[in-house]
């Protein structure tokens, strides 16, 4: 029963984040012919907005990156069973996984991305090696 509830969870929660994706896509999209139609005009507004909104760029791309992660992994991998001990995931096989889920959807998942969350967010070694500086 909980597995169910956790479905229906999700999926409400991905629909209402789908929605609120694209009222922002279409606010941006507002904005944007807004902002065309000041600049030709010369409207100036006061900094403080405008570098508000730059300052939200960063943060919101990464949180973006560490959604596409997310779904990449509910999207390869059977979490269940690799922890009943069923399934067991070598690196080629997850570096495999995740070249064809980035061809897929055009994403640009990292591989050690998704090393790094297996290992701390779902206790699962797969030879994370540090990359050299």
């Amino acid at each position: 029963m909980e597995e169910r509830t956790l479905y229906k969870d999700g999926v409400r929660e991905l629909i209402s984040l789908s929605k609120e994706v694209s009222e922002v896509y279409r606010q941006m999209h507002e904005m944007t012919e807004l902002l065309k139609t000041c600049n030709g005009e010369s409207v100036l507004f006061d900094t403080f907005y405008l570098q508000e909104l730059i300052m939200k760029k960063d943060g919101l791309a990464c949180m973006y990156e560490q959604l596409l992660v997310q779904i990449c992994i509910n999207n390869c991998f059977d979490m269940k069973s690799w922890k009943t001990g069923q399934y067991s995931y070598d690196r080629d096989e997850v570096a495999s996984w995740v070249d064809e889920f980035n061809t897929r959807y055009q994403a640009n998942v990292l591989l050690e991305d998704i090393v790094k969350s297996l290992r701390f967010d779902y206790g699962m070694d797969i030879g994370l090696t540090r990359v050299e500086r």
